[in-house]
């Protein structure tokens, strides 16, 4: 039996990484590392030979296309239209937005790579599929791709997608429960949290430098003006919902102020955090960077046991 992984990856390196990750996995259950082939083995106008094994595929590698040939397609054609073996979508959330609907800045217009994943899972009707996705529910209208969870459709509460997605938007966060509850109940919807077995803490103190706490101040000031003044400019310069003919202030303060957070975290204390990484790795663990909280100072550092690489 051949099945399908489809995994999120934004590096090119980070997409060998995955295929290590998943052929070391994949062994330690008895598998074969040749058995997972990455789909970039074939060009796109040429048939994959795969008989056995699982076929690695990325989202952009999923939606994309070269005059009349497309990935997906290509795909289809290897599954075949009796195809039953899995088609896992790793980090299913970046088929969100699928459906389209309103925007901060108007109507949107569905995603290929939401409608690619669809597709693929409407070609290949007895394929089984895996959504796994650790924030897949966070909004009502990323759960459009999951067509075979059975949330819509006959012998349903809802008549399509569309009904389904207005009225659980309107029942807010108490409707998403219910339907994590009824998911669970029917054996669709497991959770899962990670464990924190072997897992230690230590925290690395970093005093400011005056020259960074001048940098601080400076971006604080520019921040404080911003949030004074964001409102009268938005207004000024036209920037509304057209639902509600409000200006869009909370999107675009939140959006400002993601952006000074992130100049601030640049200004960190890198020197203690490379020092910190070098001595955990020589002792054969691996530190892992979490948080970090200018205000109180400290940078929170996890280390655990049975890595030499240094997560980024």
């Amino acid at each position: 039996m051949s099945s399908l992984a489809i995994k999120e990856v934004r590096h090119p390196r980070q997409f060998r990484y995955l295929l290590e990750d998943a052929r070391r996995d994949w062994t330690a259950l008895g598998g074969l590392a040749g058995d997972i082939q990455p789909i970039s083995n074939w060009k796109i106008d040429e048939p994959i030979r795969l008989d056995q094994g699982v076929l690695l595929v990325t989202y952009p590698t999923l939606r994309s296309m070269r005059g009349e040939h497309s990935r997906l397609k290509q795909i289809i054609d290897w599954a075949g239209a009796d195809f039953d073996g899995v088609i896992a979508f790793d980090e299913a959330h970046e088929m969100g937005g699928v459906a389209g609907g309103e925007g901060a800045l108007g109507a949107k217009e569905g995603s290929q790579q939401g409608i690619s994943g669809v597709r693929l899972q409407n070609h290949l009707p007895a394929a089984r599929i895996l959504y796994a996705s650790a924030t897949g529910a966070s909004e009502v209208n990323n759960l459009a791709y999951a067509v075979r969870l059975g949330l819509w459709g006959p012998e349903t509460a809802f008549a399509n997608r569309e009904q389904f997605i207005s009225s659980i938007r309107q029942g807010g966060i108490a409707a998403m429960e219910l339907v994590a509850r009824d998911l669970k109940a029917t054996g669709l919807y497991m959770a899962r949290a990670l464990s924190f077995a072997g897992v230690e803490y230590e925290i690395l103190r970093h005093e400011l430098t005056p020259a960074q706490i001048e940098i601080y101040d400076t971006y604080a000031n520019a921040w404080s003006i911003i949030h004074r003044n964001m409102e009268k400019a938005l207004e000024l310069t036209g920037v509304v919902d057209g639902l509600e003919n409000t200006t869009l202030n909370s999107g675009a303060k939140a959006s400002a102020r993601s952006r000074f957070e992130s100049t601030k975290q640049r200004l960190g204390p890198l020197r203690e955090t490379v020092s910190f990484g070098r001595d955990e790795g020589r002792a054969d663990r691996r530190a892992n960077p979490k948080s970090w909280r200018w205000s109180a100072r400290p940078s929170r550092r996890a280390a655990t046991h049975g890595s030499h690489r240094l997560a980024a």
